[in-house]
């Protein structure tokens, strides 16, 4: 049988993907707009020209022939409640009244959140010393507060992950795909949300979590370096990095199993060309071949998280050596443009 666009094979399978649905999904779009929503004529509710139903099988087969990044939203309040606005109401027409319904009632632990940690990490900053005036500062070793701040920045690579994958899946998706409640089907599911709906989805949740992780960053370096001792410096560190875990938590405090395994396990194909992966077939390791060759650098790259190490080095290797420059010797301007005081007197007083 032949793919007709807008359904499913009775076998499950995915038929001719790049031909399917194109032209009936542009048409039904533009009706839907001019339909009046939650009509029993709105053309919006043909859900089959939305949606294809695969075969669990089929599924990684038919992300591979995208040859696009697919993403799952944080296990989190901020991942559950983006997952509810682009998924559950997914519709080209944007209601405002039911937009706020939906942030009152499912993203209310995101608003809580939010507020928990701004509360938290205002009360920090007040309590930070001045880095001017404080002895804490030059006393511990900069090779610690490198080390320190290594591990305080590897605490927070999640989070701002966590932010750029939010940000992908609400601006740059148009497809996802979860679990059908057909035995062993997946739903492959067309996103046709409003683009004002999305700036508005984006302002209101990640853009307060990344105003959040900033102020995280700057306010919890200070706090780790200005610690009377190594003890203490590595005791700070955990605690402020566990600020940016709170919305973490509150998924196992406020959600249900299924609502958060639904949110969690969908993924958004994105507007990200895919990395080229190559990863062990069971097969001896065998270099004799130039094909052989090239899929061995493949399966290193796939592996490979160096220059995410390196950055981590020198992210506060900068940081370490500004501050220092700056309070313990009093003028980072001169270590930046002279080079040889730079070598004279700030080089010994990092090492």
């Amino acid at each position: 049988m032949s793919a007709v666009k807008g359904e499913a094979l009775p076998d499950g399978s995915q038929g001719i993907f790049h031909q399917r649905d194109v032209l009936d999904k542009s048409t039904i779009v533009k009706n839907a707009i001019a339909s009046q929503k939650g009509s029993p004529l709105d053309p919006f509710y043909s859900s089959e020209v939305f949606h294809v139903l695969l075969h669990n099988d089929k599924v990684e087969e038919y992300i591979d022939t995208t040859n696009l990044e697919w993403v799952q939203l944080p296990n989190s309040v901020n991942g559950t409640l983006i997952y509810f606005i682009l998924v559950e109401l997914n519709h080209p027409n944007f209601d405002v009244e039911e937009f706020l319904e939906s942030l009152f009632f499912v993203g209310f632990p995101v608003f809580f959140t939010f507020l928990v940690q701004g509360l938290l990490l205002y009360n920090l900053w007040l309590n930070v010393p001045n880095l001017a005036t404080d002895a804490n500062v030059c006393m511990t070793g900069p090779a610690v507060q490198q080390a320190v701040l290594g591990v305080f920045i590897i605490f927070l690579i999640p989070s701002f992950s966590a932010v750029i994958v939010e940000t992908l899946a609400i601006l740059r998706s148009d497809e996802c795909c979860f679990t059908h409640h057909a035995p062993e089907k997946s739903c492959i599911y067309s996103l046709h949300n409003s683009t004002l709906k999305k700036i508005l989805t984006f302002v209101v949740i990640v853009i307060p979590e990344t105003l959040i992780l900033l102020s995280l960053l700057y306010v919890g370096s200070g706090f780790i370096l200005t610690s009377k001792d190594i003890g203490t410096i590595i005791i700070n560190s955990v605690a402020v990095a566990f600020i940016m875990d709170i919305d973490n938590f509150c998924v196992e405090a406020f959600q249900t199993e299924e609502v958060s395994d639904r949110a969690s396990t969908t993924k958004f194909k994105i507007d990200w060309q895919k990395e080229e992966t190559e990863f062990s077939k069971g097969e001896p390791h065998d270099l004799s071949t130039p094909e052989a060759l090239e899929k061995y650098y493949i399966t290193i790259k796939s592996f490979s998280n160096v220059h995410k190490v390196v950055a981590v080095m020198i992210i506060s290797a900068i940081a370490v050596f500004i501050i220092r420059t700056t309070y313990c010797i009093g003028n980072f301007f001169d270590c930046l443009f002279f080079p040889l005081f730079s070598l004279y007197i700030c080089l010994p007083i990092y090492f």
